[in-house]
Parts: C-alpha cells; structure tokens; sequence
C-alpha cells in the first residue's frame, strides 16, 4: 500500500503544468483533430486485431515453446502484436509464415499504425508554431513602435553594433586575415579552406587508424604537419577574430579575443591540437599514459567541418526556431517518464512470477525474476525510459504491467517522440527554406493519380443507362441509395431513411461481433465449453454471417453503375480495395 501512495505523489509533478501549460496543448490538439484521431486510431485497431489473429494462427503451434506461450491465445497474442506495431520485434523464432507477417508489419503496417502518433505531433507542433508567432508579432509591434537611437552606430550582420571610424579601416590587416582564414578574397585563401578540409578528414581517419594494433605509430609524421597546420590556422583565427560579425557588439579588441577563446568552435580546435603538444612535451606524465584516450580528441575535428558544410550550426539553428515546442514537449515527455517509470515499479516490484536470466550486477546468480530488475524507483525509471522510446528488450510482464506498457505505446511514445520529430520538422523547415531561396519554389499537386481525376471528371454527371433498360435503371438507383444513401446535391449531406440505417447499424454491428467471435474462439476454455461438434454456436454464427456479407457484396456489386464512388463501374468497384475486401469477406 505505501508503494501506491508514493507513486501516486508523483502526480504532484502535475502542479507545474499552471505554469507551463503544456498538456493544455494537447488536449486543444485531440479536440481539434477529434474525427481524425478517430479515423486513424480505428485503423490502428483494425491492423492491430488482424495482425493479431493472423500471428495467433501460424504461431500457436510452433515447436519453440516461448513462441506458443506468447501466441496461445488471440489476446496473449495481442501484447507481442502491439510491440511489433510500434516497430520492436523482441521475439524472432517464428514460422515461415510468421516470419513474413512480421517482415509485412516491419514495411508497411507499422507506419499506418503509427498515423495518429504523427497527426498528435504534426497537430501540436501546429499549435505551438501558431502561439510561437503570435508572440513574435507582439515583440515586433513593440519594437517597431520605439524609436531606435544608435547615434553614429550602424547595425552588423553578426547582431551587434560597430561604430563608423571601424568601419574606414575594414581592409586593415585584421580583416584581410579575417576573409582569408574564411576562404575569400583571392584564390590562396580557397585554396587554403580547402587543405584544411582534407586534412581534417585525414586526421579523423588516421585517428581511428591508429586504433587497430600494431599501428599506434602509423603516419605519425602526417599527424605531426597536421597539428602545426591546424595550430598556424588557430593563431590566425584568434588574430582575426576582432572582425568577426559575430563578436562586434563587444567594443574592446582584448575582449573580443577573449570571447573568442571561450567560444564553440576555439574549444574544439584546442582540444583537437592542445593534447598533442602536452603528450610530446610531458613524456611519461598523465597525458602522455592515456594517449589513446586523448586521441580520441581528434575526432572532434570533424565539427570544425561545420564552417565549411553547415550541420552543428544548422540544428543549432533548429533548436533556436523551435526552443518554444521544445521547451514544452521535453517537459511533458519528463512528466510522462517521472509518473510511468512509478506505476511500472509498482506492478513489477513484486513479481516473482516472470523468471529472467542471471544478473550478476544485480546481485542475483540464480532464479532470479522480475523483483530483481526492479528493486528500487530509480531502476525502474531506466526501463521505462528505454520503453518509452519504443524499444522493448524486457517483454514478461505481469498483466498490469503490460496495461501500463500498452499505455505507454499507444500514448506516452507518441507524446515522448514529438521533441524528436519537432527538431526534424525544424531541420526540413531550414533547409528547405536554403534550398528554395537559391532555386525558387515549385508548386505541384499531391494525390493526382487516375481515380483522383476520374472522379473529377465525373462529378456533377449522371449516371449512365443501363443497357437492360429503365426498369433495370430503378432497381439499381434504389439499391445504390438503400447502401449508400441519398446525397444533397445543395448541401452535400447523406440522407439515410429508416431501413438504410437500420442495416448499416446492423452490418456494424455483425462485423463488431465476427472480430469478438475470433479473440474469444482463441481461447481455450471457451473453446472446450462451445465444444467442436458440427453445428456448434461459432459454426452457426459463421454461416449467418457469410450470408449477409454475401448479400451486401452482390447488392453493391449490382448497384456500383449508379454510384459516383465506384465511378459507375461494377469493376471499378470489384477492384479497388472495399470491393477486394467485401470480397474476402465471403470466403
């Protein structure tokens, strides 16, 4: 009891939210995307279900004793379904047959499954981009509203201020070494940018190199040019640095140097070059006995790359566009840790049903179960933090676990991966807008494929005659109105009379019933008291059923000439994915 009370404080963390709002976002996403939320979560039921069964099917009897007890049944079948969904695959001893159902989830079905997860971020990233500039809009007014006084100052591009009597001296010494260092000016200069490109890439590589045995010492004098070449470049840089745009708001050259020293890309070169003259010149000392370490350094030249091929500076970039979404979603996403990693460890610190291997670091050499992986919060809190980013090595837990484990897939993953898919969004955002100032923007249409402009075409006309003459004609409008019901043509709006209603509510219903049917006639016990005889409950239910989906399909199929959906085709209909489906339905 005291282990539910103290997870139950941690809803205490919930108190901040007066202050940053940020599930208030969420819930204006689910209301706004309300219908479809619904659309796409049914469709993650439908595939979520079928997989389910399809997997219960070609596993139930597989020699592999771990793989029938996760598929004896169709809800046992559920959990492992649910994680392969969500893109884990923690089993791999399957059939043939499952083997290609999985390798189907891994391509396709895991994408659809993950739609409603994309329009939760997609729909809050809208929102917070929308309070984002709504915001910058009231700075803008304010600022445009003072009046701006710099006196004799004028503006750099870095963001800072420069006075004028600088600016009659920008092709002094400092500002020639400045665009020469930065590749400009004159063919030297390119030529220069271009040798410290390759030579940081050859030094990353000699690095690892020099990893493998027996080569420690491989190209060293090539390293040796390197360092001498990139220590020249760095004194350069702090030399020029006074006319960097970035460093202008500071008046004092001493003082723009120094704030060049404590900058990004200064650090980086120092600790690519700075190792290197202590080793030689302190033999024997610390620095000298973790050279191999201190090697590693190296490959922090590769950032000094990003002056010539912009990426750190680019998410740099994207973290700046998007620090408000950011801001708000990381910390959803550390509630959503905080409150699963302590209902986790409340249904698991007890388990001693789920056995698992040996785990010497946790202090258990044998028969060892789940009470072992969980023995405080904070163990806890390391699996959930891995679950929560979709990845399930541990999958034998207890019933509730598995309830929190399915909450945390369908709900928490999605809000839990946004930050990520928010950075990427603001990475496409930066560089498409590079890449349209320099070759403009094209605009196509999306979705125009045959059936698109078909339907087009046919929109407003009316149906053709049939051949077998008015009568014909009657009987197919009236059928096509009775599935399909009748359309205004001033409002748009389906009407439905009372027998048309009545057998959709029905077929709804009957289809409802025939997946219930299926997960509950996977279960033994029903089974065995159902019982196998010709003629049982299941069989009857099966055969009324395939009537009436029999009917509905022959009906629509008579009735497709007069529906604009089906392109008044009976084949049209027969071959597009509802036909191909009512079609199976029968089978």
């Amino acid at each position: 009891g005291t282990t539910v009370v103290s997870v139950f404080r941690l809803c205490r963390i919930f108190r901040f939210e007066r202050y940053t709002k940020a599930f208030d976002y969420f819930d204006d996403v689910i209301l706004l995307s309300a219908d479809v939320l619904t659309m796409t979560g049914f469709t993650a039921l439908v595939l979520w279900v079928f997989f389910s069964s399809a997997l219960y099917i070609t596993e139930r009897d597989n020699p592999d004793p771990e793989m029938q007890e996760y598929y004896k049944t169709v809800p046992h079948a559920m959990w492992v379904t649910l994680l392969n969904l969500s893109g884990e695959c923690p089993l791999c001893n399957y059939t043939l047959l499952g083997k290609i159902l999985t390798g189907i989830i891994g391509l396709f079905a895991t994408a659809l499954f993950g739609i409603p997860i994309g329009i939760l971020g997609a729909g809050f990233e809208e929102l917070i981009d929308n309070s984002t500039e709504d915001t910058l809009d009231e700075e803008v007014h304010i600022d445009t509203a003072q009046p701006q006084q710099l006196g004799s100052s004028s503006i750099v591009p870095g963001g800072g201020v420069t006075n004028d009597h600088e600016g009659n001296s920008s092709m002094g010494l400092e500002s020639r070494l400045y665009k020469f260092m930065n590749g400009e000016g004159s063919q030297a200069a390119v030529i220069f940018e271009i040798l410290i490109y390759v030579l940081i890439i050859l030094t990353v590589f000699i690095g690892i190199l020099q990893t493998v045995e027996g080569m420690e010492n491989t190209l060293h004098v090539v390293e040796w040019i390197a360092v001498i070449i990139f220590t020249f470049e760095y004194i350069m840089r702090f030399i020029s640095s006074t006319k960097d745009p970035q460093f202008t708001y500071i008046r004092n050259p001493t003082l723009r140097r120094l704030r060049y020293v404590f900058s990004f890309y200064s650090i980086i070169d120092l600790v690519a070059i700075v190792p290197f003259y202590l080793a030689v010149a302190l033999p024997g000392s610390w620095v000298d006995q973790h050279d191999e370490f201190l090697r590693m350094l190296r490959l922090l030249r590769l950032l000094k790359l990003d002056k010539y091929v912009p990426s750190i500076s680019l998410i740099d970039d994207v973290f700046r566009l998007k620090s408000q979404a950011l801001t708000v979603t990381c910390f959803a996403a550390g509630i959503l840790w905080i409150v699963f990693s302590g209902l986790l460890y409340a249904t698991e610190y007890k388990d001693t049903i789920n056995a698992i291997d040996e785990v010497p670091i946790y202090g258990c050499d044998e028969n060892c179960t789940q009470v072992d992986r969980f023995r405080t919060y904070f163990d806890s809190a390391v699996y959930t933090c891995i679950h929560l980013t979709g990845d399930y090595p541990i999958i034998e837990y207890t019933a509730w676990a598995r309830v929190v484990c399915f909450v945390m897939v369908i709900a928490a993953v999605g809000i839990v991966a946004i930050p990520s898919g928010v950075v990427a969004s603001g990475f496409a955002e930066i560089v498409q807008t590079r890449v349209k100032s320099q070759c403009g923007e094209q605009k196509g249409a999306a979705g125009d494929d045959w059936y698109e402009w078909r339907l087009a075409e046919l929109e407003g006309q009316d149906p053709p005659k049939s051949r077998f003459g008015p009568t014909m004609d009657l009987w197919q409008t009236n059928v096509n109105e009775f599935l399909n019901g009748i359309v205004n043509p001033h409002t748009g709006e389906t009407i439905w009379n009372c027998g048309s209603s009545f057998f959709r509510i029905f077929m709804m219903t009957l289809i409802i019933s025939n997946v219930i049917a299926v997960l509950v006639e996977s279960v033994p016990e029903v089974d065995r008291f159902v019982g196998n005889d010709p003629n049982n409950f299941f069989d009857v239910f099966e055969s009324v059923s395939i009537f009436f989906f029999t009917l509905e399909y022959m009906l629509r199929l008579f009735s497709a000439p007069k529906n604009l959906e089906a392109l008044y085709s009976s084949w049209v209909y027969a071959t597009t994915f509802f036909g191909i489906v009512d079609f199976l339905s029968t089978a």
